[in-house]
């Protein structure tokens, strides 16, 4: 191939998911709402600060629908950072508060709440 058809500056690695979780409070307010970072503990026993609370999900709250949230945010959200840009991220819905949690460095389980 003549072009790369990934980002060659993201790489998957603790420094780019913490980066993209200090990015993502500054970034996406204006779409999600307010989020903030959190430290989660890794797999691999470490503290990580790779983790984003959505506090109250704009588009959970606008749209009132389960299978939207899924549909048109979770999925797609997961399928293009995981498989096109190659930097694994979940989302994890909280249908009852209308919160949500994105985690940098966490690949999305396959069938995830589909």
């Amino acid at each position: 191939r003549m072009f790369p058809t990934q980002p060659q500056l993201l790489r998957p690695s603790r420094f780019w998911f913490e980066l993209m979780a200090m990015f993502t409070p500054l970034l996406f307010p204006f779409l999600v709402g307010r989020c903030r970072p959190e430290p989660w503990v890794h797999p691999s026993g470490a503290v990580w600060t790779t983790r984003v609370k959505i506090e109250k999900c704009r588009f959970l709250e606008g749209a009132g629908c389960k299978g939207m949230c899924i549909g048109l945010c979770k999925q797609p959200t997961e399928l293009f950072f995981n498989r096109e840009l190659g930097l694994p991220v979940s989302l994890v819905p909280n249908f009852e508060d209308g919160s949500c949690t994105m985690t940098w460095g966490e690949p999305a389980f396959d069938g995830d709440m589909a």
